[in-house]
């Protein structure tokens, strides 16, 4: 079944976010319940076009929950969790648990500069 995370200003968002160039895509359990949430984030500019939905927006790196509603199509719902509006993502985000304290961190390198983000 397929389930929309998100699509352009005129389509139903998981939590109304909009943001255009996504790119470094990864499914992985961020939250220890075994249920793997979806981490992306906006490359800043690869194309240099005007043709995307938000291509002067922010930068940003997001971890989408996969949160189970019965009510929700297909049985959950992914809600979004804003992790950094400046950053954005490179060809990869990296997901790994950097200081060995039990909690996944996201490492990526773009245009502006190598980014780590260490977990609470």
């Amino acid at each position: 079944m397929r389930h929309d995370i998100a699509g352009d200003y005129s389509t139903k968002n998981a939590g109304n976010v909009v943001f255009s160039e996504a790119h470094a895509a990864k499914y992985i359990d961020m939250s220890g319940d075994r249920i793997p949430d979806f981490v992306v984030g906006k490359r800043s500019w690869p194309r240099r076009t005007y043709q995307t939905p938000d291509p002067f927006g922010s930068a940003v790196i997001y971890i989408y929950r996969t949160v189970r509603n019965a009510n929700a199509p297909g049985g959950a719902e992914f809600v979004p969790e804003l992790v950094h509006n400046r950053s954005g993502a490179g060809s990869t985000i990296e997901v790994l648990d950097l200081n060995k304290d039990g909690k996944l961190d996201m490492t990526t390198a773009t245009v502006t500069g190598t980014f780590v983000f260490l977990a609470k």
